[in-house]
């Protein structure tokens, strides 16, 4: 691997961890080194193949040079990351990152519903599904059921929010 791609850049590292992916193939690794266009390195190796086997090109997700240069050195960039709300991590290394230990105090978004909605709130209930597959769907549950005045919202994963128009079929509903 090291030839092959030794000719397409300079190559600092190859890694062929004894892992396998979800389908069992095994994966490798392959980082550059003194690269100053990304774009068209990543185009070059697009037409790589290694015998009937085509690379497959990913960009790394995780900058390490600009996450060192937010945690070392000067403490302004630490206080305009910080006043941002960007994370100000003091990584060791990879195996730091990827744990996500370290961390520092970040900003965390806060939310006031307005009082309506949370008088309007006060009367539903939120219930979560034993199967995912079921949030979209389950409105036509609830009607197949003869709940017609409930109402069932998704709200990710599988949680459903209930509200109803009628203060008995709700209690009726949870007792089932």
């Amino acid at each position: 691997m090291w030839k092959v791609f030794s000719m397409k850049g300079s190559v600092a590292d190859v890694v062929i961890p004894p892992k396998k992916d979800k389908v069992g193939r095994r994966f490798d690794f392959v980082r550059f080194k003194q690269v100053n266009d990304i774009v068209a390195l990543e185009n070059r190796l697009k037409n790589v193949w290694i015998g009937d086997f085509k690379v497959q090109v990913n960009r790394p997700k995780y900058e390490r040079n600009q996450l060192r240069k937010a945690n070392m050195g000067d403490p302004n960039t630490r206080r305009r990351n910080q006043e941002e709300g960007l994370p100000s991590l003091k990584v060791s290394g990879w195996k730091d990152a990827l744990t996500g230990e370290g961390h520092d105090n970040r900003k965390i978004p806060e939310f006031n519903p307005a009082q309506e909605d949370l008088e309007e709130l006060q009367e539903c209930f939120v219930g979560e599904l034993l199967r995912f597959k079921d949030a979209p769907v389950f409105q036509d549950l609830l009607f197949k059921e003869g709940f017609f005045t409930i109402k069932a919202t998704p709200m990710g994963g599988a949680f459903v929010l209930l509200q109803g128009a009628d203060k008995e079929e709700l209690p009726k509903l949870l007792s089932k």
